[in-house]
């Protein structure tokens, strides 16, 4: 049993029980089982485990990758930025601070860029104004040294729309934990719409 506080409220997971039970993990045992999968495999004289569907052996902490929304931390905007996936069917950002499947390093990640962003008083992308500079955020985990791979997506056409907003953000997260990160990319975009 995972026993996230956020199950529930958070759609991140459809389960907190055995995720080897739940039905697109049986669903793909099935088709890479399938006889058909396997005799093309084997008629190239490949048939071995391929096609094994494996499931973590440890259920807490194992997703190394994380994209989450932002949103505003409060009506003023200029008090930083909170990260989160959005409520089941609505474009509201639900915090996961301590969500158990995330590697504990993404948690930290992101506990640090709240800090950073609300430090820096960075804004976060409205929809519904087009204003705002950080839309979402990636979290990547490099599992030999448990550094952070953190790109940062923002409302802007290309690197010099981002400025000076930026330069204070990345000295900011390197002043708070400077040991946390791999690297810190920026992707600018500028579209309509939440992508």
């Amino acid at each position: 049993k995972i026993s996230c506080e956020h199950f529930g409220t958070c759609p991140g997971c459809v389960t907190d029980e055995d995720v080897r039970r739940i039905p697109v993990i049986s669903s793909a045992k099935r088709y890479f089982n399938s006889p058909s999968l396997r005799l093309q495999r084997a008629d190239k004289g490949e048939d071995d485990d391929f096609f094994k569907v494996v499931v973590p052996s440890s259920v807490r902490g194992w997703r190394t990758q994380a994209k989450l929304a932002v949103a505003k931390k409060s009506a003023w905007g200029r008090d930083g930025c909170i990260f989160g996936l959005y409520e089941r069917g609505t474009h509201n950002v639900l915090t996961i601070p301590s969500c158990e499947v995330h590697h504990p390093q993404i948690n930290k990640a992101i506990e640090i860029l709240t800090k950073a962003t609300m430090n820096v008083r960075t804004s976060a992308f409205d929809e519904l104004t087009g204003s705002g500079l950080l839309r979402y955020v990636q979290c990547q985990v490099e599992r030999f040294t448990g550094k952070v791979c953190l790109t940062l997506v923002m409302n802007a056409e290309k690197y010099k729309d981002t400025q000076p907003e930026l330069s204070r953000l990345t000295s900011e997260l390197k002043k708070l934990d400077s040991n946390l990160w791999h690297s810190i990319w920026l992707h600018c975009n500028n579209s309509n719409g939440n992508a």
